[in-house]
């Protein structure tokens, strides 16, 4: 899980979604600290599959005809965030907001939107 933590906040800082970077930054060292009442409140809440603001609702390439590398990352950021979903599932810490969004953007992928 840390793996994706770290690939999620590259991207997010890549794009400069600085105070996204820094909660998904804070629930990785949460993970890492053995903090394990405060990782399982930032990872499985609304900081990461909330609405507005949060790190699912990030839109790397907010346009159709941004330029391929950003269409790429986006489809990289989708990825990763539905791994989370499900490293969540096996962990029994899916929530019924996480397998949503997942589902959401498996289906995104799927269609290239």
């Amino acid at each position: 899980m840390l793996d994706i933590l770290r690939r999620l906040e590259e991207m997010l800082r890549k794009y400069s979604y600085t105070g996204q970077a820094n909660f998904v930054e804070g629930a990785a060292h949460a993970l890492r600290s053995g903090a394990d009442d405060e990782f399982r409140e930032a990872i499985t809440g609304n900081g990461i599959w909330g609405t507005a603001g949060s790190v699912s609702d990030v839109v790397i390439a907010g346009r159709r005809d941004a330029p391929d590398g950003i269409r790429e990352d986006e489809k990289q950021f989708r990825a990763d965030i539905i791994a989370l979903a499900e490293e969540l599932e096996k962990e029994s810490l899916g929530t019924p907001r996480s397998r949503f969004i997942a589902g959401v953007m498996r289906d995104w992928n799927a269609r290239a939107i």
